[in-house]
């Protein structure tokens, strides 16, 4: 009997260890009781963050007005007839309170001409039938954007996003585009060193999408270098996702949807 003792020792404290097993599998423990919220609190941290929207049609254009929690806004211009992208801007507050500057990301901000007696036109290149601004003429012209200098202008397309980049004479040979992975940006560069740029995809930022040198592509003409990276496939889902919020914005206002008879869209 003395010898048994030991075996029956040994039954209870192999019985026991299942017991001690199916506690902690049946019952959290307080460290995973406080992950499980994890997910909804990024859910609801990320629906803090969503802009308040308003939509609307005009002049042959979707205009879509957003402000967000933190003060920013941003105005977007779409083409009725196409649902292009025309114009992009943003601004925010100063550290004063006041609105600063529109800051654009797609599209082209307007040039001012400053005239004779403080008047002022902007659009276009400010003389007379030229720019939505109040007409001027050429003699009346006091200080003015110059017209040789390299211009940038985002203009995207529904596959790429495409920047054009003015008033570079020098051939294809003398550019290079490359992809700066450490810093998220397009770097331009010529060869005989007159001209550098660094361009933000500011879209893939904001999605936390990383770029890839493979779709980076270029191409020169008429002195104007265009600059292409093509989307990805999980932005074009967003870029989708965020055309049909805009139709269900302007059908749910009561507006009219867009026919194939709308105004043709001017780019910016």
């Amino acid at each position: 009997m003395l010898r048994q003792r030991p075996a029956d020792t040994t039954k209870r404290e192999a019985g026991s260890e299942p017991k001690a097993a199916s506690v902690a599998a049946g019952k959290p423990t307080q460290a995973n009781s406080r992950q499980q919220p994890q997910p909804q609190q990024q859910q609801n941290q990320q629906n803090q963050n969503q802009p308040t929207r308003t939509a609307m049609l005009q002049n042959g254009r979707k205009r879509i007005h957003a402000t967000y929690p933190d003060g920013r806004e941003c105005i977007e211009e779409f083409c009725a007839r196409t649902d292009d992208l025309l114009l992009r801007k943003w601004r925010k507050k100063t550290a004063l309170g006041a609105w600063g500057e529109w800051e654009y990301e797609v599209g082209e901000p307007p040039r001012l001409v400053v005239a004779a007696g403080g008047r002022a036109s902007s659009g276009g290149s400010g003389l007379s039938g030229a720019g939505s601004g109040p007409s001027l003429a050429a003699s009346d012209v006091l200080l003015a954007e110059s017209a040789t200098n390299p211009v940038v202008v985002r203009k995207d397309t529904r596959s790429h996003f495409v920047w054009r980049i003015r008033n570079l004479p020098w051939p294809k040979s003398t550019y290079s585009v490359s992809l700066d992975e450490s810093a998220s940006r397009i770097v331009v560069r010529t060869s005989n060193r007159k001209y550098f740029v660094r361009l933000a995809v500011a879209d893939m930022e904001r999605a936390g999408l990383p770029l890839q040198d493979t779709s980076l592509a270029f191409d020169w003409g008429s002195n104007t270098l265009v600059v292409m990276y093509a989307k990805p496939a999980k932005m074009l889902e967003i870029e989708q996702r965020y055309r049909e919020e805009r139709q269900r914005m302007l059908t749910g206002s009561g507006e009219a949807p867009p026919k194939e008879g709308d105004v043709q869209c001017n780019p910016s």
